[in-house]
């Protein structure tokens, strides 16, 4: 079987993190995803943030909330390869120049780049960068239907 590669974005692992659809993409065999150093640590940070926010929305007891913060974070640490900045911090001026609205980006996009491989994001600042982005609705229907 053979993996399809993809960059995950920040703000799409954490908001997939948390929900059903979303470990069961994380987790899914055909995906291979890879995240920047920078993109990580942002995830983590913002995994644990959302998870507080869902927790005092739904009136979540904190074991609840807790174990939702587990298991988002044990799906992407199982499912993520985090690539270190020295794979990809030789194309940081070509990546911000792909991404006017939101240069700080440039970690993920520069990895992309580096391994010639899509992005898996809802974040509109990679569209239009000349970068293959997948959105989680097209990601979803090309594992359920084009990729079996």
């Amino acid at each position: 079987m053979t993996r399809k590669p993809f960059v995950l974005d920040a703000s799409t692992a954490v908001a997939e993190g948390l929900r059903e659809r979303g470990l069961a993409l994380l987790r899914h065999e055909r995906l291979e995803l890879f995240m920047s150093e920078h993109a990580w640590s942002e995830t983590r940070h913002e995994l644990t943030r959302r998870a507080g926010v869902i927790a005092k929305r739904h009136g979540l007891r904190e074991a609840d909330a807790a174990a939702l913060l587990a298991a988002g974070m044990a799906a992407l640490g199982a499912s993520v390869n985090v690539m270190p900045a020295e794979s990809y911090a030789p194309l940081e001026t070509v990546a911000r120049g792909r991404l006017p609205a939101d240069p700080n980006d440039w970690p993920t996009a520069a990895l992309a780049l580096a391994l010639d491989t899509g992005i898996w994001t809802n974040d509109r600042d990679f569209f239009g960068s000349g970068l293959a982005t997948w959105t989680t609705p097209v990601l979803d229907h090309y594992l359920t239907t084009e990729s079996a």
